[in-house]
């Protein structure tokens, strides 16, 4: 995993007149040990199952396992007579692009919006503190092989910045952006 997260492991349900376990393993370390008996006065809810001479027991238990950014194995063991019912992922495992793009296009042209992600209304209103999002590329497809001028504008200032080119290649194109503070614009021209 690229970047640090969590596992969060919950448990709705398990059986058995005796005790079930649950333990979690990070990288072969013990890192979280769960008893989850079954019976009457247990849990969220139990039934009594007289098939089975069991008790169904209701959870409502969760826990996180932070993991480190990194490389790293998560093994999960569940010990008792019965199942214990378990549901799993993983919390903060990617996060989204911090660029929104959108545009129109033609077969050898194209306008195109990009944003903070965070540059919206509501999170402006909350607070959010910008910063200059740099070192971007936004790759463009089915565009015909060949050279293009880029002409970036600054949507905040009302104001050019420097223009670029950008090549298509087997159909990509790809477009090294400006630094983006809030949002820029942009044209995209194929070179006669």
């Amino acid at each position: 995993m690229p970047a640090a997260t969590s596992f969060d492991c919950a448990w709705t349900r398990g059986g058995c007149p005796s005790r079930n376990r649950f333990v979690a393993y990070l990288d072969g370390d013990k890192a979280v040990e769960r008893a989850f008996p079954a019976g009457k006065e247990c849990g969220t809810a139990a039934n009594y199952v007289e098939q089975y001479d069991n008790w169904r027991t209701a959870y409502d238990k969760r826990v996180e396992i932070d993991v480190p950014a990194g490389r790293h194995e998560v093994m999960l063991e569940a010990f008792g007579k019965d199942r214990l019912d378990v549901t799993y992922y993983l919390k903060r495992y990617f996060r989204p692009a911090p660029l929104v793009v959108s545009g129109r296009r033609t077969d050898d042209s194209a306008w195109f919006w990009v944003r903070d992600r965070n540059s919206v209304a509501y999170r402006l209103r909350d607070g959010v503190e910008l910063h200059a999002i740099e070192n971007m590329r936004v790759t463009l497809a089915d565009f015909a092989d060949g050279d293009y001028d880029v002409q970036w504008w600054d949507t905040w200032r009302d104001k050019p910045i420097s223009p670029t080119a950008a090549k298509s290649e087997n159909g990509r194109l790809v477009l090294n952006v400006p630094p983006v503070f809030r949002d820029i614009a942009g044209r995209l021209l194929r070179r006669e």
